[in-house]
């Protein structure tokens, strides 16, 4: 539905791309070090960071959704097996013979998948000298 909407009052405009579906998102990166001094140059550094912190305060920060197929129309139905391997739904062929006409399936799912990393801790530790 919320593709409809978005169609319908972008009319005559051109549409962002994903412009339906997406929100905005991004990813926030934090980092934290300290160096400390040994002797003369020499030092070491300790260091942490977390990637995609959006998403380890809120689980739905940080995240892109987006539509798996976007193709409205496919030719034919491709056969349908349980997990025995049984038919379940058979092929229905590409073109129709005796009805002279073309079978196509309409892609209706529309379901949203949010993908992207979860946030993630780094701990590093580096000597210079």
């Amino acid at each position: 539905q919320s593709l409809k909407d978005y169609i319908l009052s972008n009319e005559g405009k051109i549409a962002e791309r994903n412009g339906g579906i997406n929100k905005f998102f991004g990813i926030v990166d934090l980092r934290i070090s300290k160096k400390i001094k040994l002797y003369k140059t020499h030092n070491i550094e300790i260091s942490g960071d977390i990637f995609n912190v959006g998403n380890l305060i809120k689980k739905k920060w940080g995240v892109n959704e987006t539509l798996g197929s976007q193709a409205l129309y496919a030719l034919g139905i491709p056969e349908v097996k349980n997990s025995a391997g049984v038919v379940t739904s058979p092929a229905v062929p590409n073109f129709d013979t005796t009805n002279k006409v073309f079978n196509y399936r309409v892609n209706n799912s529309g379901v949203v998948n949010p993908s992207g990393n979860p946030y993630q801790f780094q701990l590093g530790f580096r000597y210079g000298f």
